[in-house]
């Protein structure tokens, strides 16, 4: 044979195509070989569209004579892989019997069908495994030049181990659209390993996405997604010269951190307010719920002038892609009251003497209310006219007015000495210092007679009772030992 013979045929030689097994587990691979001269080349020119709503192909290995490629399917039951031609290769449509994996499951929540530019969507998947130690992994597809997308990055797994279940692990990865029209988007792609270190890939068909433009009267760098604007200056009461903080967030649900604007810069000169250069602190965390942004401004001021000055209401704008429409948030205007340095120092004492006293006042009152309640318990417990006139004196003691001394009420004087006083009084002048301070008491009255036939004679229970009747007809709120009579 001549060497024209031979290279002729070598020339019109078709390329062989082997495919194996032709049963897998679902997360095991299909192994495709081409061989042929230049094989790759008519690789390149397939048509893959129907085939990669099949399978994932994960790697290529080999070079232009020689091909490996490792197809995973993306579902269980009988995938096919289609006929394809190009040049000298020629596959025949081949059947691939899939098996449900025993130990692991995976579920894909694909992205929004429809997106505008720039707008951040999810794709996210469930696992579900029959082992907790088992380790999953997810791997977004590379970001190059000539793709119309681009992957942003992917949340933390969240984790849940259960009792019914041995571990389900939810993940989502997050990209944005850099064109417009029709694309199909790659999915990310799951790697397992189980405790005796089995692999598995899984992988979903690529999403078709619809990429509408934008508005053409929408400005040139506008948020999209959902976004809202917080203020947390709240004194109405300011210092003429001091420097003040004017703290404002803003929060983003699926928009990038870098669309977010500085709304600051919507503050123009005022001969009243002075504005300092702010301070931007920019957050982003992308959970399985979405992307969420934040970018918390802080914007120093001081003003010049006594009286009136307004911190202005702030707009920011945004695409809402749920609903198609320009959306504003505003900030509320704030009215200041500017004073000087001793006015405020003065404002603030009266405002540091009344919580004092309204806190005084309180401790008065839970004082009143707890002297009473032991008051009656004593009286309930009391088994002699002592033991009743004796929980009386000590309520007295905590509750009547200070006696006089001289021209000022003792309100200060020992514990053992006011109680002194108070055991030199006969009935009737104690009767007299109550009904100074409480008014005129029938059942203090009562009580007192009662005492007093009590001290003389055996009947005790009627002036128990009395005691407590009294006890239970004083104020529960008592305010009386501040006031005059």
């Amino acid at each position: 044979m001549s060497l024209l013979t031979v290279l002729l045929f070598v020339g019109v030689a078709q390329a062989e195509s082997k495919i194996y097994p032709k049963e897998v587990i679902l997360g095991n691979p299909v192994t495709w070989i081409l061989s042929g001269y230049e094989v790759e080349k008519d690789y390149e020119k397939l048509d893959l569209t129907e085939l990669q709503k099949q399978f994932v192909i994960y790697d290529i290995d080999g070079h232009s004579d020689r091909l490996r490629i490792k197809l995973y399917p993306v579902k269980t039951g009988n995938l096919i892989i289609p006929e394809l031609k190009a040049g000298r290769l020629h596959v025949k449509p081949t059947t691939i019997k899939v098996l449900k994996n025993p130990e692991v499951s995976v579920s894909w929540q694909e992205p929004k069908k429809t997106v505008y530019p720039n707008e951040t969507v999810l794709w996210s998947a469930s696992v579900k495994a029959d082992s907790a130690a088992i380790l999953v992994e997810n791997v977004l597809p590379e970001n190059t030049p000539d793709l119309p997308y681009e992957w942003i990055g992917q949340a933390d797994p969240q984790i849940q181990e259960g009792t019914f279940f041995g571990k389900k692990t939810v993940l989502a990865s997050a990209v944005t659209m850099n064109q417009t029209g029709h694309i199909a988007l790659k999915s990310p792609i799951i790697r397992i390993q189980n405790e005796t270190n089995k692999r598995w890939v899984f992988g979903a068909p690529p999403a078709s996405i619809q990429v509408r433009p934008l508005p053409s009267y929408l400005p040139a760098v506008i948020p999209l997604g959902k976004v809202s604007v917080q203020n947390a200056f709240s004194s109405q009461l300011i210092v003429k010269g001091r420097l003040y903080n004017w703290y404002l967030d803003l929060n983003g649900e699926n928009v990038a951190v870098s669309d977010l604007p500085n709304i600051t810069n919507q503050l123009g000169r005022d001969a009243s307010i002075e504005w300092l250069t702010p301070n931007l602190e920019k957050q982003t965390t992308l959970t399985s719920d979405g992307l969420s942004s934040k970018v918390k401004i802080d914007q120093p001021f001081r003003v010049n002038h006594f009286g009136l000055t307004h911190l202005p209401a702030l707009r920011l704008t945004y695409f809402d892609v749920n609903t198609g429409k320009l959306e504003d948030q505003f900030t509320s205007a704030q009215t200041l009251v500017v004073i000087p340095l001793w006015l405020m120092i003065v404002f603030q004492a009266v405002v540091a003497i009344i919580a004092v006293l309204i806190v005084l006042a309180l401790g008065i009152l839970l004082k009143a209310s707890w002297t009473k309640y032991q008051l009656v318990t004593a009286l309930k417990k009391a088994d002699s006219a002592t033991a009743v006139w004796g929980a009386i004196m000590r309520w007295s003691h905590k509750q009547l007015k200070p006696i006089r001394n001289g021209q000022a009420w003792v309100f200060f004087q020992p514990e053992s000495s006011a109680e002194s006083e108070l055991s030199e009084q006969s009935l009737g002048q104690w009767l007299e210092r109550f009904e100074s301070q409480y008014g005129h008491s029938d059942e203090a009255r009562v009580m007192i007679e009662l005492l007093n036939e009590q001290f003389y004679s055996l009947q005790y229970e009627p002036m128990r009772e009395q005691a407590l009747n009294w006890a239970q007809s004083l104020p529960r709120l008592d305010w009386t030992r501040f006031q005059s009579r």
